[in-house]
C-alpha cells in the first residue's frame, strides 16, 4: 500500500507547477491563503494527473466580485456583484417580510439586466413590424377577438401561423422547444394567460435568450429563459406555496403535494441555501426568484 506524505508550499511560482507537482496529487490547502497543500505519494503505482487547487481568501473574493472585468459584459458583472451581496442579506433575515422585500429588490435588478440588454440587441434579433402584424393577426383568429389567450394554446398559435406565414422567426429552436415543445415545452404548461402586449414581451426575451447563445453564452441564456417564464407568473419577486408548485410543473419538476415534500425534492439546492426556507410552511411562504432560477438551470439542459 502506498504511503503519504503531506506537503505545503508557499507562494509557488505557477511556471513551475508541472515540475514542483510531478507524480503528485494535489489537496485544498487548509488555510484560507493561497498557499498549496500538495499530498507526495511514495510508491505511486500509476502516474496521477497533477492537479493544483487554489483557495481563495474572503479578501480576493471581494475583489473579484467588486470588479466587472471577469465576466462576459459590464451590466452582467453589475448584476452578479449585487446579487452576491443580496443573497448573503437574504440568508441573514428571519423575518418573512425582510425576506420579500430583498426578494423583490433582486427581482429588480434582474430587471435591470434585461432592460439593459434589451437596448444592445441587434436588429436582427428584435421583432420587426411585419413580424408583429403576422403575430396580430394570427392572435385575432386564434383569440376569437378575446383580449387574452391561455398559454396553454400558443402551439396551436404558432401552428396556425405556419400554416399562411413563412419565414424565419427572431429567436432559434432551442427557444421555440422551450415555449412549445409537448415534452420538454415550459410555456405551454403554464396555468396563465397572455394578453398580446405580455405575449410580444415574451417573444422578444426569448429573442434575447437566442442572441446570447449565439454569442456562446448559455448561462446568461438559460437565466433569461427562467426570468421569463417567472415574470408571466409574479412581478413582486416572490411566489407563495400554490403558485410556486404551478411554477414547478412548468419546469418539469415532479408532482409536490406538501411543503415537506418540497424540502425532500429540493434538498441538494438547498444545501447552499440553508436559511432559504426558515420560518415558511403550506400557508405562509415567500419562495423567491433566486431558487427558481437555480432549479432550472439544475433539471433543464
Amino acid at each position: 500500500m502506498a504511503s503519504f506524505e503531506v506537503v505545503t508550499i508557499e507562494k509557488v511560482d505557477r511556471t513551475s507547477y508541472p515540475c514542483i507537482f510531478q507524480n503528485c496529487v494535489v489537496q485544498p490547502a487548509a488555510s484560507l491563503d493561497c498557499s498549496l497543500s500538495v499530498v507526495k505519494m511514495k510508491a505511486l503505482q500509476r502516474y496521477v494527473r497533477p492537479q493544483v487547487v487554489e483557495t481563495w481568501s474572503p479578501t480576493q473574493i471581494a475583489e473579484y466580485y467588486n470588479s466587472t472585468d471577469h465576466f462576459y459584459c459590464p451590466t452582467y458583472g453589475t448584476l452578479q456583484r449585487k446579487l452576491a451581496v443580496s443573497n448573503l442579506i437574504f440568508k441573514d433575515h428571519k423575518n418573512l417580510d425582510a425576506k420579500k422585500r430583498t426578494a423583490g429588490i433582486e427581482l429588480q435588478l434582474w430587471d435591470k439586466f434585461v432592460s439593459a440588454r434589451l437596448k444592445e440587441l441587434p436588429k436582427e434579433y428584435k421583432i420587426s413590424e411585419e413580424f408583429e402584424h403576422r403575430l396580430d393577426r394570427t392572435w385575432k383568429r386564434i383569440s376569437g377577438r378575446q383580449s387574452t389567450i391561455p398559454a396553454a394554446n400558443f402551439l396551436e398559435f404558432f401552428v396556425e401561423y405556419n400554416k399562411h406565414y413563412t419565414g424565419e422567426f427572431p429567436f432559434d429552436q432551442t427557444s421555440i422547444l422551450g415555449m412549445l415543445h409537448p415534452v420538454r415545452g415550459h410555456l405551454t404548461r403554464l396555468p396563465c394567460s397572455l394578453q398580446w402586449q405580455q405575449f410580444l414581451h415574451f417573444l422578444q426575451l426569448e429573442s434575447l435568450a437566442s442572441f446570447e447563445r449565439q454569442k456562446g453564452q448559455q448561462l446568461p441564456a438559460k437565466q433569461i429563459c427562467v426570468y421569463n417564464l417567472w415574470k408571466l407568473m409574479d412581478t413582486t419577486g416572490y411566489l407563495d406555496f400554490p403558485r410556486f408548485l404551478q411554477l414547478l410543473h412548468a419546469m418539469h419538476i415532479s408532482p409536490i403535494s406538501t411543503f415537506e415534500d418540497l424540502k425532500k425534492e429540493l434538498a441538494w439546492t438547498l444545501r447552499d441555501l440553508p436559511t432559504e426556507l426558515t420560518g415558511m410552511h403550506t400557508g405562509k411562504a415567500a419562495l423567491r426568484f433566486e431558487l427558481a432560477r437555480r432549479l432550472f438551470l439544475e433539471r433543464n439542459e
